[in-house]
This record gives C-alpha cells, sequence and structure tokens, in this order.
C-alpha cells in the first residue's frame, strides 16, 4: 500500500468516528505535501496499523445537500453517522486502539 493511499484510508476512517484530534488531522495533511516531517503521534499510528492489518478501504463518499455525508454500501447512500452503528465490529475494534 503506498502511504499517501494509507494517509487517504485513516483519514476517510477517522472521519466516521473522529478518533485523532485536529491537530492529527492537520499534521497528516501537511505530511502528505512535505510541510511537516517528524512520526505520526500514537493515535494516528493505532489508526495506520488498523488499517493495515485488516484491510479496511474506506467507501465512496459524497456530500450532502443538508450538510451531511454519505457513504455507499450495499449499492445505496447511507448517512455517515450511522457508519459506527452499521458496522459494530470495527466500532468496538476502534474503541479498543491502544495507544
Amino acid at each position: 500500500m503506498k502511504l499517501n493511499e494509507l494517509i487517504d484510508d485513516i483519514l476517510a476512517l477517522d472521519s466516521f468516528y473522529n478518533y485523532l484530534s485536529w491537530y492529527e488531522r492537520c499534521w497528516l495533511h501537511l505530511f502528505r505535501i512535505d510541510k511537516v516531517e517528524g512520526y505520526a503521534s500514537p493515535r494516528i499510528a493505532s489508526l495506520a496499523n488498523f488499517v493495515h492489518e485488516t484491510g479496511w478501504k474506506a467507501p465512496s463518499r459524497k456530500p450532502g445537500q443538508d450538510k451531511l455525508g454519505y457513504y455507499f454500501e450495499d449499492e445505496e447512500w447511507h448517512n455517515m453517522d450511522d457508519y459506527p452503528k452499521d458496522h459494530p465490529e470495527i466500532t468496538e475494534q476502534i474503541k479498543n486502539l491502544t495507544i
């Protein structure tokens, strides 16, 4: 997996769970375009490990006119806020990540 693809998936997963801080999300965006250097935070590293180990891939997403986002799965669009309850196994794993 390429680094930029991993960063995309980390940010996408975080968009469903808000696991990372605002600073960590910004750091990932800046790291991707070579504006910062250094090591990822433990929280970023734990999401990266989760994505890598499970092979999690971001579903297609789109913004909504009602300011809500949607993700595409099972041939239909779902509210992004529903992702955690639609995927309880992933939600439980995210809750149990260790940093």
